[in-house]
């Protein structure tokens, strides 16, 4: 596993990866047992910068790379979640792990973008949990993801807004977010077989609500 994870994740002392993770003033994050190895051995200058420590450094815990670590230990699944697994999805959501889940998303490691979409599309799956990922600003992540991803992530990101759009409040919501009808309009005409694919079903789905029929009418003019 350790070696499948991005090289931030670990503790630049130890090289192995961090699971009790402090920060210091100098802005980089260590494991908590190395840093404090590092100071008990007399070391008097930050590991990296050398430059001088203060006399009685702080360790402030670094709970937001910490929940990217979680989070990149949860989408690294064997396998897809089955429909079965709605009890699974809904403690997932509940943990707090979607906003983690989303900076993975936005990370410019492919594979772990892939897996953290993968992710969000199976907690999507669940009804129960479609209001609240398009609360969560799910939509206008995947709408980057749309304009700048790989090809398989444009995909997924395609396919998560029609799983999405199930639920009839979300057609509005998403419809409304800048940008998202004019992604899928432009995957759909320039986007290869998968995304062209993924792109005409979703633009089927939320197209069922007027408005978005017209933004998507005048997506189209805009490109002639």
């Amino acid at each position: 596993m350790a070696a499948q994870l991005p090289d931030d994740f670990k503790c630049p002392i130890s090289l192995e990866i961090m699971s009790d993770l402090v920060i210091l003033s100098s802005g980089h994050t260590f494991d908590r047992a190395s840093i404090q190895r590092w100071l008990d051995s007399g070391h008097r200058t930050y590991p990296i910068t050398k430059l001088p420590l203060h006399e009685h450094p702080s360790l402030i815990p670094n709970h937001a790379l910490c929940s990217l670590i979680s989070s990149y230990t949860l989408v690294t699944p064997s396998k897809s979640f089955t429909k079965r697994d709605s009890a699974l999805r809904c403690k997932l959501t509940e943990s707090g792990v979607v906003p983690a889940v989303l900076k993975c998303a936005e990370l410019d490691d492919l594979s772990l973008q892939q897996k953290a979409l993968s992710l969000l599309l199976d907690l999507s799956l669940d009804d129960d949990n479609k209001v609240g990922l398009v609360a969560e600003d799910t939509v206008n992540r995947v709408v980057k993801v749309l304009r700048v991803g790989s090809p398989n992530s444009r995909a997924l990101a395609a396919t998560i807004i029609t799983s999405l759009a199930v639920v009839e409040v979300n057609k509005a919501t998403i419809g409304a977010y800048p940008d998202v009808i004019w992604a899928l309009v432009c995957l759909l005409i320039a986007g290869k077989r998968r995304e062209k694919k993924e792109a005409a079903t979703a633009l089927n789905a939320i197209c069922s609500f007027a408005d978005n029929r017209r933004r998507a009418i005048d997506c189209e003019r805009c490109q002639y």
